[in-house]
């Protein structure tokens, strides 16, 4: 019996993205002035065990949190305040202002 399957790597041409300005008919969120932030207000994903959601979830009962994201700040501002050095604390205030 003969075996057609390809032996060895298989060839591919590159594929090279275009740049938006070589997209006909898709406008870019840059050239409008009237869009300020476009993904304010969604939400992210942060995926954890199954064991730490339930931990989570009970620190918020003891806490009176009433959502994840505000035991989540707490925990940060914990952290950075009780863990970590002077300059790895100033460290941290920049680069979270960057991103606001």
């Amino acid at each position: 019996m003969s075996d057609n399957k390809p032996k060895g790597l298989i060839r591919r041409d590159r594929v090279v993205p275009k740049k938006s300005e070589d997209l006909s008919g898709v406008s870019s969120s840059t050239n409008n002035k009237t869009t300020t932030r476009k993904f304010d207000n969604q939400k992210s994903n942060l995926k954890v065990s199954s064991q730490i959601k339930q931990e989570i979830d009970i620190l918020i009962k003891l806490t009176h949190n009433k959502f994840t994201y505000e035991m989540i700040e707490e925990m940060i501002d914990s952290y950075v305040n009780n863990e970590l050095t002077e300059d790895q604390q100033r460290a941290f205030k920049s680069l979270s202002k960057l991103i606001d």
